[in-house]
């Protein structure tokens, strides 16, 4: 909890200074320049590009993407892919997140020190914070059929952003969303394939928050578990190495090792590859040996390459 709140704390600087940020965890793997997306390059992020917050979430199929379902803003939010402009709406964000970690830190202090809680950690307070934060529901970009609730979106975006080229963008990007509205028959697929955003208002302070595309900005159960960039045959913008058995450092091995599944591990020297079991030369790291949870492995390991392999069963 201390490091969420120097990191949160670390984020403000930036964003009172007049940054726009882009925050990875180190478990996360960039693989395409993520400007596109966050610029407004995409037709269907032309919206994003211009709000306060964008995050990545561990939304695991195409259900949530849509508007209904507000683009996956009421499932879990992961903080492993963070964009924050530098706004007041943001920074009002990151000092409420700083704030309720703080409150949770003098909290368990009164618990036992060897007692896990998996729960206190910088990503649920995010969450928290954004959830309670109330929604505006007279607020939407992109309102198909209330142009006042597009006026107050648009109105509230312009605020963000005085600089002469993000204005010029963010008119471009309004345009397009009225032109998608006046022609819904021809442009129906078009509106509802572009990522909406919410409106909240927390403190007196309004923020637009949005999320970045969950197959592009990949979580481990999307990218590892389902192979679903794999199976429609392109690559994500980024790999994020979630859903693991655990989420603290003795589980790095872990993920480096879903990482090497995939090719995207390639520091390990050739020396790596000769270890035949825990015994030999490297040896493993000590968490790795040490582990004793779900599932634990020791003694040498069977070269599968030496044996008869079964015949496969007959078609018909």
């Amino acid at each position: 909890m201390t490091m969420g709140i120097l990191k949160v704390r670390f984020f403000l600087a930036f964003v009172r200074a007049g940054f726009d940020i882009l925050c990875a965890d180190l478990d996360v793997v960039w693989l395409r320049d993520p400007r596109p997306w966050v610029m407004g390059q995409i037709n269907s992020s032309l919206l994003i590009a211009y709000a306060d917050i964008v995050v990545s979430t561990d939304v695991t199929s195409g259900a949530a993407e849509n508007d209904r379902a507000a683009w996956g803003l009421q499932q879990e939010l992961n903080t492993g892919m963070l964009m924050l402009r530098s706004s007041p709406g943001a920074a009002v964000v990151c000092e409420a997140w700083v704030a309720r970690m703080q409150r949770e830190m003098v909290s368990i202090e009164k618990l036992p020190k060897n007692m896990l809680q998996w729960w206190s950690n910088d990503q649920t307070f995010f969450n928290e914070v954004i959830q309670r934060s109330l929604l505006l529901s007279d607020h939407d970009a992109k309102h198909a059929s209330d142009p006042s609730r597009r006026r107050n979106a648009a109105a509230h975006l312009r605020s963000i952003d005085r600089r002469a080229e993000r204005g010029a963008g963010l008119a471009r990007a309004l345009h397009a969303v009225e032109s998608l509205v006046a022609h819904p028959r021809a442009s129906g697929a078009q509106l509802a394939a572009l990522r909406g955003l919410q409106f909240r208002q927390r403190d007196g302070v309004t923020f637009a928050i949005g999320t970045f595309p969950y197959e592009l900005f990949a979580s481990g159960h999307t990218f590892f578990t389902q192979s679903l960039q794999a199976r429609r045959g392109f690559s994500p913008v980024a790999v994020h190495t979630t859903f693991q058995f655990c989420d603290t450092a003795e589980f790095a091995w872990g993920k480096r090792s879903r990482l090497r599944e995939r090719l995207l591990w390639l520091v390990d020297t050739d020396s790596y590859y000769q270890r035949v079991g825990p015994a030999s030369e490297p040896k493993p790291e000590p968490t790795e040996l040490g582990y004793a949870g779900f599932l634990h492995l020791d003694g040498a390991l069977l070269d599968f390459g030496s044996r008869p392999r079964p015949p496969f069963p007959a078609e018909g």
